[in-house]
């Protein structure tokens, strides 16, 4: 797909979904709350699924319970978080497991399933002119902004993908595309930025993408770069991801990927920094003192705050190395908004290029 079709049918569908999510009464409740106990009460509900469908569902397990955990202490963005690491996978193999399993590995199904969506996703993203992102919270936006731009991704991905891997692939990623639509549509139905709180306006990102993409390839060197490779290729997919959403236009989905890694990037360049519960509390306390009194919206900093405080006081996060989480936000991430939110710094002298070199990879990875 073209970048210009690409960017009109992500915006497009913003505008479709605020249209048919409705607000957050609309639902009948929390919507937040109502997602993460749907999905966990699928995973309990068990019943006979193939090995992939049980390896997505184990592995959500834990995010989701995370998610419960910290919507129960009031951290609504950390749940938020957890609930777009899983809900694209689990969302995924459902979609895929309710077809038929003798249609499951036929190229014609997938060809016939991707015919039929591909009018919904376009009548959806014609929709336009009603309303927009405008009047969600920084924090929700800017996970509604990163859903949506990788609904057409995986749609036009995934009839490729399947018919050069096996079909059943191509399934998995066409519902990876619905996933991500109704993901949306949930963050849509979450309440509005409070009335009387400014709203946050981020700036083009693209100088402290590079910048932040300079200081992982300068990182990269054994041994660090064998022994967390699996971590540098997170981080690379996040900034890859960064760089499209800025060149979208979608700034708020872009602040939150650049600044996730380089929470990653500070964890890799400071090994064993960490702090205490005790220790995170207090400078939390400190820092949210700051955001309350603050007259614009805050909830891209109380995202990040929230998941510092969540990685150092909760038991099970503390064991996987929560505290060195809170050490990397607190020394560099939450430092860095003022100057992320200020004036553009003046971008590097022009380069020649002296080769160019292609890059193909999967979405997202």
């Amino acid at each position: 797909m073209h970048r210009e079709t690409h960017v009109r049918l992500a915006a497009a569908l913003a505008i479709a979904f605020l249209t048919l999510a409705g607000p957050a009464s609309a639902l009948g409740g929390d919507p937040l709350a109502d997602s993460i106990a749907r999905l966990q009460a699928r995973i309990a509900a068990g019943g006979a699924v193939d090995e992939g469908t049980k390896q997505v569902r184990d592995s959500a397990a834990p995010r989701l319970a995370d998610a419960e955990r910290a919507l129960a202490a009031g951290q609504r963005w950390v749940a938020l978080s957890r609930l777009a690491l899983v809900w694209g996978d689990l969302e995924a193999v459902e979609y895929a497991d309710a077809l038929p399993k003798e249609l499951q590995g036929q190229v014609s199904t997938l060809e016939k399933e991707w015919a039929r969506l591909g009018p919904e996703i376009a009548r959806d993203g014609a929709r336009a002119g009603i309303a927009d992102l405008a009047p969600l919270p920084a924090a929700a936006r800017a996970f509604a902004e990163a859903a949506l731009a990788q609904v057409p991704v995986y749609y036009e991905a995934s009839l490729i993908y399947g018919r050069n891997t096996a079909p059943e692939y191509g399934l998995f990623y066409l519902g990876e595309a619905l996933a991500q639509r109704e993901l949306a549509r949930t963050i849509a139905a979450l309440p509005a930025r409070p009335a009387g709180v400014g709203a946050l306006t981020p700036r083009d990102l693209t100088f402290e993408i590079a910048r932040a993409e300079n200081e992982l390839f300068t990182a990269y060197r054994p041994p660090l770069s064998i022994d967390s490779h699996a971590t540098f290729i997170r981080i690379s997919a996040l900034l890859k991801e960064a760089r499209e959403l800025a060149e979208q236009g979608a700034r708020f989905g872009a602040l939150q990927r650049l600044l996730d890694a380089r929470m990653r990037i500070s964890r890799l360049t400071h090994p064993g920094r960490t702090l205490s519960a005790d220790e995170a509390t207090r400078r939390g306390r400190a820092v949210a003192a700051k955001l309350d009194a603050s007259e614009v919206d805050s909830s891209l900093e109380r995202l990040f705050l929230e998941t510092a405080l969540f990685s150092a006081t909760d038991p099970e996060t503390v064991a996987a190395g929560g505290g060195e989480v809170a050490a990397a936000i607190f020394e560099d991430i939450l430092p860095r908004f003022p100057e992320l939110l200020g004036p553009a710094p003046p971008g590097p002298p022009e380069r020649k290029a002296e080769a160019i070199v292609t890059l193909v990879r999967w979405p997202y990875t």
